[in-house]
């Protein structure tokens, strides 16, 4: 309890943790006390009572200066805190400004690539009228324009959403997966040993597991690279032409190799049907004095024996 050293006087207010001086001497020589049991008393009790007066004031004095000390350090901590905050806060609003406008960009530049799209169609169709070495020079150039900036575009989208692939643990039959080698979608058809068949909207690829993930519904809506919208028979690894006339089938035949080789494809597939055998042996003729053609076979029965012709293309 705290005493008031000048009035001699009790202040009714109490400080937890610290001791206090008793005043005893003074309080007594207040009330009466006779003058020399007073006097006594200070000569036995000699500078000690002073001595703890002093080290008692002087740790209140300190222990004040220590409380307002701690305050202001809680008071600045606050108030870089609310500073580190806001700050955290502009980071995070560029971070997102800087995201909506790479966003934007990735839009725009998709948009633009649909159109290059539309315009590849037409140039192909113009293609097409023109003789067989130049025909080849421009679709070539063609196909590996929009090849090369749908893959980039696509890496592009992964990159920036940062989405985490998941690894395609159990491949089933029928399944839809994400490409890593085309970053393209494809429904799983076939699995033998290692090797997965898939379909990619008509485009057959031969992988492995290791390159095929599960897909996400960012995946499949926002990080899909839309494929090169080229003609049907131009873009499988199979070409049909059940009742074709040979005339009518060699247009055809001719840009489907065309394509094939420069697409890197091992080997393609055309159906002819068995029938009479005529249409085989005029296209199996053009196929044998073909130089981009290396050899030619019929599959096994159940991989359509005579009515198919395997085609095998230079490397």
């Amino acid at each position: 309890m705290q005493f008031d050293p000048e009035k001699h006087i009790p202040t009714y207010q109490f400080k937890l943790g610290l001791p206090g001086n008793s005043f005893a001497i003074e309080v007594a020589s207040q009330l009466g006390l006779e003058e020399t049991l007073i006097q006594r008393a200070k000569e036995l009790t000699g500078n000690q009572n002073v001595e703890l007066t002093d080290l008692l004031k002087k740790m209140t004095e300190e222990k004040l200066e220590l409380s307002r000390q701690n305050y202001q350090f809680q008071l600045k901590t606050a108030l870089l805190n609310r500073k580190i905050e806001e700050h955290q806060q502009k980071i995070s609003h560029l971070e997102n400004e800087t995201k909506e406008i790479k966003k934007q960009s990735i839009r725009e530049a998709r948009d633009f690539l649909t159109s290059l799209q539309k315009e590849l169609n037409r140039e192909i169709d113009n293609i097409k009228k023109t003789d067989k070495e130049k025909r080849k020079t421009l679709l070539e150039n063609s196909f590996k324009k929009i090849t090369k900036m749908n893959l980039d575009l696509a890496r592009t989208e992964n990159e920036f959403f940062e989405e985490k692939r998941i690894p395609l643990k159990v491949p089933k039959t029928g399944q839809t997966v994400w490409v890593k080698d085309v970053e393209m979608e494809g429904e799983i058809i076939e699995i033998s040993a290692n090797n997965i068949k898939v379909d990619m909207n008509g485009i057959f690829l031969t992988t492995t597991k290791d390159k095929l993930f599960k897909i996400t519904s960012r995946k499949s809506k926002t990080a899909q690279p839309k494929k090169v919208t080229l003609p049907v028979r131009e873009t499988k690894f199979e070409l049909k032409l059940l009742g074709y006339r040979f005339e009518e089938a060699l247009p055809e035949i001719e840009v489907f190799i065309d394509k094939a080789v420069m697409s890197d494809l091992p080997f393609v597939r055309i159906v002819h049907g068995k029938g009479t055998g005529a249409l085989r042996s005029k296209i199996r003729q053009y196929l044998k004095n073909n130089k981009k053609v290396l050899d030619f076979y019929s599959p096994p029965p159940q991989a359509g024996g005579d009515g198919v012709t395997v085609v095998k293309l230079e490397g």
